[in-house]
């Protein structure tokens, strides 16, 4: 399971969100080269470890901190910048405007969270 700690209580993630947060995981992974100086870089490698143990293992429960997903936005908005819309969705099958409302979702307080 999958869990964003957001301002107004933790937001379970369902298989499409889940889905789409690793394809754009993998595509930061990807464009490490342009991200690793980054402040926001902190602690993501150990967030993917995270969340591809969690593909594998039903008993596995990875949180996501505010504070995490607002880095991982950050790195996910370089990533789409670098590769573009196009590519993105070639890449990851998901278009781009897609993960950016998720990420607007679970990143903005008031938003519906679901």
């Amino acid at each position: 399971m999958i869990e964003v700690q957001t301002s107004e209580g933790s937001v379970a993630f369902g298989d499409e969100d889940r889905s789409l947060l690793r394809a754009v995981l993998r595509e930061i992974n990807q464009a490490s080269y342009l991200l690793e100086d980054d402040a926001a870089w902190t602690g993501f490698p150990e967030l993917l470890a995270a969340v591809r143990t969690e593909r594998t293992s039903a008993d596995t429960r990875v949180e996501i901190r505010a504070e995490q997903m607002k880095r991982l936005g950050e790195l996910a908005e370089r990533t789409a910048e670098h590769l573009g819309a196009d590519e993105f969705r070639t890449r990851t099958g998901w278009p781009l405007q897609q993960a950016q409302e998720l990420a607007h979702r679970l990143t903005t307080p008031g938003e519906d969270k679901r």
